[in-house]
């Protein structure tokens, strides 16, 4: 919590805030909000901001470093699961993953083609018995002659 003084040179208005720099660290280095910061010392987010952001910076910087210290103890003493995401994330290393494709290629179907295959089909008999109404393109005509 911070302290409120009296500054005896300034005479009238508010008090001053002395806030604990030890206390500003060790809540940076569990990465505090401003917000968080200034309501444990009871103060403005301005005071903070204006006043202690070198402060909250390097507490946060000194978080990281001790995220980073946990991690890898524990991928050293066995955890897979944090051995496989760091070496993902400072290694470079990725999942292999397999796919494989079967593409098989198809010639166009001439009109006569399509007609034969829709007459055959059960699920088009509707199309199939309007056979009439579909129309031979010029192309299949010759094929006929």
């Amino acid at each position: 919590m911070a302290k409120r003084v009296k500054d005896p040179n300034t005479g009238a208005g508010a008090s001053r805030i002395v806030i604990d720099e030890h206390q500003l660290l060790e809540l940076s280095k569990m990465h505090c909000s401003h917000r968080e910061i200034a309501a444990f010392f009871d103060c403005s987010t301005d005071t903070i901001t204006n006043n202690f952001s070198h402060i909250v910076n390097k507490g946060r910087e000194l978080g990281k470093i001790s995220l980073r210290r946990a991690q890898l103890k524990a991928a050293i003493n066995g955890n897979v699961v944090m051995q496989i995401w760091l070496g993902k994330q400072l290694l470079g290393q990725v999942d292999k993953i397999e796919q494989k494709i079967d593409i098989e290629v198809f010639t166009p179907l001439s009109s006569r083609e399509a007609l034969e295959i829709i007459k055959n089909d059960p699920f088009l008999i509707d199309v199939s018995e309007k056979k009439e109404e579909i129309i031979v393109s010029s192309e299949d005509k010759n094929e006929v002659d």
